[in-house]
Formats: C-alpha cells, structure tokens, sequence
C-alpha cells in the first residue's frame, strides 16, 4: 500500500524530492515541463501540477511513477487520487492512468497500457476537485505493478493530489479556518524582488507606482519605483485567491497610484514578474496625481491594416502593420488589440508610436523571438501582452476608438495556432470582419515575407 498528500512540499514549482517518486519528460530536465510541486492557501493546500506551455518541444509527454504495487497482497485493489483543472485550452492533451510491467528505468522503451483516461471534458469547472478510482484487479496476479500518471500534450493544467494504492490511507488535516489572510510577507523593494529567486515559495510585499494598465479584466499593469526598476503584475486580485477571480476593477487603482501588493516570485519568457498563477492580491493603495492623457490625435481609419501574423514555435510571435494609404501617418492614433482566447470582453491594449511613410510596413515582435528575418528587415521588440498570442487570440487595429482591422475570430476558436498568415495582396481596405478569403496561410516559422508590404 502507499499514500501521498504531499504534505512534505515547501514551495511551489520547484521539483518534487521524495524517493517514492520517479519524473520523466521529454522535454529534458527542465521542471518546468514535466510534473512539479503546487501550494495554495498558505501552504495549506499541496499537491503536484504540470503546465507545459512554453515546452521546446510540440507535444509534452511526460510521467509521475509512484512506487510499484504489490496487487497480489493489495486490498483493495485500486489505485486512487485527486485531480483538478487549472486552465484548459481546447486542444488535444490529455492526462491517463497507466500501467507497465515490463518498466526497467527508461519510461519510453517500457510497454504502457491505458486503463483510464481521466482527461477532463472541455466544460469542466476550474478549480474543483475530483476524486478518481481506477480499478486494477484485474492486474490482481501482479506482485511488482508500475502505476503512472501520463500527460500528454501542451496547454493544460492539471493538478494532483492525495495519490494512494491499495489500503494507503491519507490523513486530511483540517482546513485553514482563515484561508485569506495573509500570513507573514516578506517586505522588498522592487530591486530586491527582481533580484529573487523564481518559484522560491516566499510571499513578498512590493510597493511601487501604478502605470501602463493594459488588462483590467485580469488586473494586468506595471509597477515601478523612483530608481526606475519596475515589474509587471500579471494579474492582481482584491483578496488572496488561486486562481483570477476578476476581482480588479472592484479595487479602484488608476494610473500614478501607489500600490501596496503581496505576490510570488514569477518568470515568464524569461521575463521577472508579479502575480501569475496564483495571482497577486491586494494590500493598500494611495492614489496619486492623475497622470496627464496625452492627446490622441485622429487617425484614418482607412490607412492602416495588418498585413502579416506570424504563430511560431516556441515564443517566436510577430505581427505586421502596413500604410496603405497615400500619405504618412501618426501611429499614435492607432492601438494594437488582443482579445485574450477570443474573449470579446477581456483584451490587452498597446498603443503604438511614431509614424508610418505611405506604403510602407511596420514589424512588431514579443522580445524572446528569435528566427532569423529577411535581409535588411528589422522589428520592434515589445513585451507587451499583445504579442504573446497562441492562435486564439484575435488581434485588431483600433482608431478613433473603433475597430477598423480584424484577424481571427471570437469565441476561442484556434484560427491561427502554428502557422503564419498574410495578407493577400489584392487586399485593398481594412475590414472590421474578418474575412478568411483575405489571407494565405503558410507554414509555422514562415518570415519570408516580412518587411515588405
């Protein structure tokens, strides 16, 4: 018999050390991308997880192998654990109970058998758990069983807990009676924080200056102090939660506020950064001097439109605007809008700056791309969240606060995942509707035709 609540776990995704366990992916060594460790509610809350989404590799498989079972001496015999969705994208992942008997150390020449597939359908709810029993008599002659949890796939979030075999018995302490308080914070500057380890598991208190509030539905928006150092808050919530509960606007920060949060040490990209997953939540603010809105010039709504999007692998995203007009123009009249998985309500907005001779192309990339362009063709980098599109995110051009230019479609549709799209040259107008018929569709990584219109 065995049992885990992984009750031993300190921080969350870091690896998880326990000598019951063996890990594998095949995406090398990198916790990242295989199963590792989870805490929510001041370490009350333990358990496993994986989210490969940034996986250098197309597809994760990747393995969790608790000790072998003895079912000849097993009662009962099955296998039980929970499990939980933190974040599903509609694609092809999947999360089975397998088993071999044949395992010798190398989990891809083993034989695997699926005796349950315990993916979660594309309407389950996020953050409730499940509790799944497999039965495995039928194994009942088998004195030394390899029972392993297998993830296949890329987007999905799937969390593990109170894993046991046989008569293992798991004993639940009572739950935190105050879930939301805080706990001790440990208090830095932004230098300090950037400075922190990643994953380290400590909650920090950071105080820094409200600005560039681009996801108010999330509460995405930087932070930055009189020295210049600044942070991204990736998601900040007005009470200690797991998971984005949408709470931001009810906080009422505004640009120039002076935000008191407390936050985990996050990564993304390679990229330091507040919030994430779970979000940052909110201690105090003082508000500020309202910052002065720059004047927004107004802007043909019938001269820009976007000419090519590129859907890489790995982090590899670029976007192409292009003047089609006869005259040059103020790109600052012009917004750049990404609709967060096809969400007409929930967007990231990046204003764009400078100008635009007539016919003339210009390329934007998310600061970790790396392919190599055409001779002579440069890009903007750019972190904003516009970038960091995955195929279901629809992007528009805005003027004079309308939509003038669409790609993609609403509805978390994946239009445009793994390959890169331009713009047909016959191509005359923006258009507000997206319009398949205008775009040809080339292979993932294709930036042959960037930088000419």
């Amino acid at each position: 018999s065995f049992a885990d609540d992984f009750s031993s776990v300190s921080a969350s995704n870091q690896e998880y050390i326990n000598d019951n366990w063996l890990f594998w992916t095949n995406d090398g060594g990198n916790v990242n991308y295989g199963f590792k460790t989870g805490t929510f509610n001041n370490d009350a809350d333990k358990y496993i997880q994986i989210a490969p989404y940034n996986a250098t590799v197309d597809e994760v498989v990747a393995f969790a192998l608790p000790p072998r079972a003895d079912m000849v001496n097993a009662d009962p015999k099955q296998f039980t654990f929970s499990k939980a969705l933190y974040y599903q994208t509609p694609d092809d992942s999947k999360m089975e109970v397998v088993v071999s008997t044949d395992f010798a150390g190398d989990f891809e020449s083993a034989t695997w058998t699926v005796v349950k597939d315990v993916t979660f359908p594309e309407d389950a709810s996020i953050n409730e758990w499940v509790d799944e029993t497999v039965d495995l008599s039928s194994y009942s002659g088998q004195s030394s069983l390899c029972i392993a949890l297998r993830y296949t796939g890329k987007a999905n979030t799937y969390r593990i807990d109170n894993v046991a075999f046989g008569d293992g018995e798991i004993d639940n302490p009572d739950p935190d009676p105050n879930p939301d308080e805080p706990g001790d914070l440990v208090e830095v500057t932004i230098e300090e924080f950037l400075e922190a380890q990643p994953g380290d598991g400590v909650w920090y208190q950071l105080t820094g200056e409200v600005y560039d509030i681009y996801n108010t539905s999330f509460g995405n928006f930087w932070i930055r102090d009189d020295a210049g150092n600044q942070v991204r808050v990736y998601g900040l919530t007005s009470t200690k939660q797991e998971s984005n509960d949408h709470s931001f606007e009810s906080i009422g920060l505004s640009e120039g506020d002076i935000v008191t949060i407390a936050t985990l040490r996050a990564e993304h990209n390679g990229e330091a950064q507040a919030g994430g997953t779970p979000p940052a939540y909110y201690i105090s603010h003082e508000e500020g001097e309202e910052p002065e809105e720059p004047e927004v010039p107004t802007g043909d709504p019938t001269a820009l439109i976007i000419s090519e999007y590129v859907e890489g692998s790995r982090n590899n995203k670029y976007l192409e605007i292009a003047n089609i007009s006869d005259s040059e123009i103020d790109l600052a009249a012009y917004t750049l809008r990404k609709y967060v998985n096809g969400a007409e309500d929930n967007f990231d907005d990046m204003t764009l700056s400078g100008t635009l001779a007539s016919k003339a192309v210009k390329v934007f990339r998310i600061n970790t791309s790396e392919l190599t362009l055409p001779e002579g063709v440069t890009a903007e980098a750019t972190n904003s969240q516009v970038l960091n599109f995955n195929g279901d995110d629809p992007v528009a051009l805005i003027c004079n606060g309308e939509v003038v230019d669409l790609l993609g479609v609403f509805g978390d549709v994946d239009f445009g995942k793994d390959v890169t799209l331009r713009r047909k040259s016959s191509v005359t107008a923006p258009s507000a509707t997206y319009n398949v018929d205008e775009w040809d569709t080339l292979e993932q990584d294709d930036v042959s035709g960037l930088g000419t219109l």
